[in-house]
């Protein structure tokens, strides 16, 4: 028999659960491309390496690319009224996925390209690739899977009775 001074204290509980760490999709960007064709260059070929927002990722070579860049030259030849073949080759070009930077160094190149660059659009860390060179890609593919990490979230798997114990904002100790 033990016998101790009655006092008012709070009465606490652990709780112990497995959890697993997910990236947060919000700041996600998967890489695809709107046209048939093949990978030419890998520029980052790892899954973890960072990049940035305009770093280059891979060289495509594309048939359809090479048409709408030779419909491009096309329309900017024909003088007087080709301003809108001009600007309606233009927007192909951007239709098929290419920034206004990459249409403008197509212009001064004075030639269509073979291959064609893909950069990132976020910064973040390459979390998967699904092709590598000399393979094809379809239209539709995603090719990269590039997260932003510097927001992470840990999905816990609680026990029911443990739930009511939980309240939002409470602190948690995380150990990896």
């Amino acid at each position: 028999v033990r016998f101790t001074e009655a006092k008012l204290m709070p009465l606490t509980r652990d709780v112990e659960a497995v959890g697993v760490v997910e990236q947060d999709q919000t700041h996600r960007e998967e890489v695809t491309l709107r046209v048939s064709g093949y990978m030419v260059k890998q520029f980052r070929g790892r899954i973890g390496d960072p990049v940035k927002v305009g770093d280059p990722l891979f060289s495509v070579y594309s048939p359809d690319f090479v048409t709408a860049q030779s419909e491009f030259f096309l329309a900017d030849s024909f003088a007087g009224g080709g301003h809108a073949l001009r600007q309606a080759a233009t927007e192909k070009l951007k239709n098929l996925g290419l920034s206004r930077q990459d249409v403008e160094q197509i212009r001064q190149a004075g030639k269509p390209s073979r291959d064609i660059v893909i950069r990132s659009k976020i910064n973040g860390t390459i979390l998967a690739i699904n092709s590598r060179e000399g393979a094809a890609v379809s239209a539709g593919q995603v090719v990269y899977t590039i997260g932003d990490l510097s927001r992470s979230f840990i999905v816990a798997r609680v026990f029911q009775q443990d739930i009511g114990v939980l309240k939002v904002g409470q602190a948690a100790l995380i150990t990896v």
